[in-house]
Order: structure tokens, then C-alpha cells, then sequence
């Protein structure tokens, strides 16, 4: 396939053309699908560079573990740092821990790949270019979805940018929102007029020849047309804007307000504000780092676990107070939040620099609402989080990041064993890879049962 027909095949998919190119079952795996289709959305936090699980969702003592650091039993029966998280402890009924993820990478950019796209790394830069972001694929599943009155895109990123779209269109990749954290929030300042607006994009479009009808080489009208929307719609801007009450609620209290712009607070204040808005938008990645700490680990966890306690306790409170589209639902109700790093840190005593190194053989996993029942524990480890002991599931394996990626898209309704047969490498694609280890992709039933 040359590269014009594959551009011309990602048009027809972005508008949902999938009848006769997507097939319902993939040669690698015969059963029926379980589709549970209890989610709307999809707000996925991604903790890169690997959180240290044995010290967070997968809490062991160890002895290097600072006094200081109480711990609680939650209900659930999970041993949990206290003193790190206490807002999210007050919020355990919300949420379940997956204890028994297993990765077969340790390096940063292959393992990430599978968490942000469902398929392992392949080193042809050919092959990897088919596949798109998880996002981008909900995106190109929703497409048919979309309401007339649907303002927003589909797919936001903020903080790490995620892969692009693959074979698909580019409308279906990732609005990027980008907040300097460097830079002061002014709580007073004015926008532009709107017919001021107005008037600049008219004068752009006839200075640059790019942007003439009938003529976008680079495929990107879609892009300025979205901006326009963007800008002039009521709804578009209210989602788009944070208030000092709700940014400020987002943050931990001993940090600097009135000049703290940016992190994970505000992009998870942001995050439920998309969802909130039922203006288009349906998956929501935020890549929060960096968790790397091959060295002062706990130093390092002053600064980043205030942050991440307060801002994820506040998402899930205001998604659980915000009524859902269906009757009696709540916004929780319908929202999959899921909070996963591409590994863990190696268990039991500190390296010599007081850190931990990358460790595939045992992590955790944070997942709530959109049919996640809460206060659950998946699969167990031993005393040192160093083995998986029990899987949790009925599988005779442990997880794998490929399940995680079937069980968000089996969530949102998407049959994750879906092929797409012609493609510019002439592959077949795969909604979700098939991991040499691992097998046929599953479902976290237990999570949902």
C-alpha cells in the first residue's frame, strides 16, 4: 500500500467507515469477546518513569523504609502508606489495586510503548509507525459516536505526549494542552475581544497559502477549524478554564498558590472538566513524572506524592459527586480512571545512592470507576514484592499490560480482539498485541464481578 492510500484509508476510518475493514474476531483468538461496556470515558494517568509499587499501591515495609511513614490497613485488607497518600486513603471504597502486573521490559521507551499503545516494542521504526495511542484508537471508535454539537475533541493529552495515530488520520490523535509550570498564574487577565479574535484568523487565512480553500497539503484544516470552534463555543471554554476554587483544591495546601501553574493538579482538575463538560471528549491521557528515582527516593516523594495525593483523591471526588449522563449514575460511574507507570523499582533494601532501579517482575496498578468495583485487591505478591504469589484472576498467568489495555477497551465497549487486515506496512494490526509470554489478551473480570 502506497502512502496515499494509506492516508486516504485513516480519512475513512476517522469518520467511522469501519463496516468490511475491521473484523469482530482475530486469528489468535476464537472465544467471544467479553465486551462490558460499563464506561463512557477513560481518564488515563500514567505514572512514568515506573512509581515504586512496593512503596505505594503494592506497600511493603521494608528496611529502609523511613519511620516516619505510618501505615494503615485499608478495608479492603491492603497494607497502605498513610503518611504518603491520606487523601486517597479516605477514598479506598472508590478504587481497586491490581497487585499482579508482570513486563518483560526494563528499558523506559520500549516499556512505555506497551503501556501507552497495548503492543509491545518493535524495534522496525515501519512497524511501530502502524500503531497508534490507546487513546488514538478509542478516538477512531468513537468517531461514529460524535454528536453534532460535540465541540471537543475526542482524545486530550497533558504532561507526557503520548504516541500519534498510526495508521489512522491525524484528527484522531491527541489535543495537546500544554501549561508552563515555570510561569505565573494571573488570575485577572482578560482575553481577547472575540471579534478581535475573529479578525486575526481572517487575516490568516488569506496571508498564508497554506490555510486557502482547497488547498491543505498537510492535511491539517481540520485543525484550525477545531481551533475556531474551540474558541468561539461557550461550553468549550468553560471546560477549558479552571477556576482558582477548583485548581486551588487540587493542590496540596503548603504549596505556592498564587504561582503554582501547571502539574498533575491542574491537569486532573482539567481532566474532569472534559469529561464533566459531555462535549466530545473521551479519553484523557496525563503522563505525570518522573518517578525514575534511581537515587534519593524518598527525598524525591516529598515534593511528587503531596501532589498526587491531593490531585487524584479531588478527581475522584468530583467525579463521584457529578450526576452521570444515565439516570442515577455518576460521573465515576461512568469515567474508567486507571493509574499504571511502564514498571515497578526493584524491592526489598535501597541501591547505594538511597533509590530503586527498574523491576518488571511485580507491579501495581490503580484502577476506578466505570464499572471498577471499588475496594478490591487483584493478585498478591510476597513479603518484598519481588514475586507474584497469586495472579487474582483465572488466568494461568500473570498480567500483562496487553490485558490492561483489552480490560479498558472491553470497558469502553470496544472489542479488543478487533484486526485491521490492510495496512501501509501489510500487517496485520491488532487492536491489542499478543505478548510472547502472555498469550491471548483477557479481561480483569475480577475487577468489574
Amino acid at each position: 500500500m502506497d502512502r496515499r492510500t494509506a492516508i486516504k484509508l485513516g480519512t475513512v476510518l476517522s469518520l467511522g467507515g469501519l463496516t468490511g475493514v475491521l473484523t469482530g474476531k482475530t486469528a489468535f483468538d476464537k472465544r467471544d469477546p467479553l465486551l462490558l461496556g460499563s464506561a463512557r470515558n477513560c481518564i488515563f494517568i500514567n505514572t512514568v518513569g515506573g512509581m515504586s509499587h512496593v512503596d505505594t499501591f503494592d506497600f511493603k515495609r521494608g528496611p529502609d523504609t523511613p519511620a516516619a511513614i505510618e501505615d494503615t490497613v485499608l478495608p479492603s485488607g491492603a497494607l497502605w502508606p498513610l503518611s504518603l497518600m491520606p487523601n486517597l486513603a479516605a477514598q479506598a471504597d472508590k478504587f481497586s489495586l491490581l497487585r499482579s502486573l508482570y513486563g518483560v521490559e526494563r528499558n523506559h521507551q520500549r516499556a512505555q510503548f506497551a503501556v501507552e499503545t497495548g503492543h509491545r516494542f518493535n524495534p522496525a521504526a515501519s512497524l511501530r509507525a502502524d500503531i497508534p495511542s490507546l487513546g488514538a484508537l478509542v478516538a477512531v471508535e468513537m468517531a461514529s459516536q460524535r454528536r453534532a454539537d460535540d465541540v471537543l475533541p475526542s482524545f486530550f493529552a497533558m504532561g507526557r505526549r503520548p504516541p500519534g495515530t498510526g495508521m489512522f488520520a491525524r484528527e484522531n490523535g491527541a489535543y495537546y494542552l500544554e501549561v508552563q509550570s515555570d510561569r505565573p498564574f494571573f488570575p485577572g487577565r482578560e482575553p481577547l475581544p472575540t471579534a478581535t479574535v475573529a479578525q486575526r484568523l481572517d487575516w490568516l487565512k488569506v496571508l498564508d497559502p497554506l490555510k486557502q480553500p482547497h488547498h491543505d497539503p498537510l492535511q491539517s484544516a481540520y485543525l484550525w477549524q477545531s481551533a475556531e470552534d474551540l474558541i468561539f463555543d461557550e461550553r468549550a471554554n468553560a471546560a477549558l478554564t479552571l477556576s482558582e476554587e477548583r485548581r486551588f483544591r487540587y493542590h496540596p495546601d503548603d504549596s505556592d498558590q498564587q504561582y503554582y501553574v501547571g502539574g498533575v493538579g491542574d491537569w486532573m482538575a482539567q481532566a474532569y472538566q472534559l469529561v464533566a463538560a459531555d462535549a466530545g471528549t473521551r479519553f484523557v491521557h496525563i503522563g505525570y513524572g518522573d518517578w525514575d528515582a534511581h537515587s534519593r527516593l524518598y527525598q524525591s516523594f516529598d515534593f511528587r506524592m503531596p501532589r498526587f495525593d491531593v490531585a487524584l483523591a479531588a478527581l475522584l471526588t468530583d467525579l463521584a459527586e457529578t450526576p452521570g449522563i444515565a439516570a442515577g449514575k455518576t460521573l465515576l460511574d461512568e469515567t474508567l480512571v486507571v493509574v499504571v507507570g511502564e514498571f515497578g523499582r526493584t524491592p526489598g533494601p535501597l541501591n547505594a545512592s538511597g533509590g530503586r532501579d527498574h523491576f518488571s517482575d511485580a507491579f501495581a496498578a490503580m484502577l476506578a470507576g466505570g464499572g471498577v468495583q471499588g475496594g478490591r485487591v487483584v493478585g498478591a505478591t510476597d513479603a518484598v514484592g519481588a514475586t507474584i504469589l497469586d495472579t487474582g484472576w483465572n488466568a494461568d498467568r500473570a498480567v500483562g499490560l496487553v490485558d490492561l489495555s483489552a480490560t479498558i477497551f472491553s470497558a469502553l465497549g470496544i472489542d479488543y480482539r478487533r484486526s485491521l487486515r490492510d495496512t501501509p506496512s501489510g500487517r496485520t494490526f491488532y487492536y491489542v498485541g499478543r505478548d510472547s509470554w502472555a498469550g491471548n489478551p483477557r479481561v480483569l473480570e475480577p475487577l468489574f464481578v
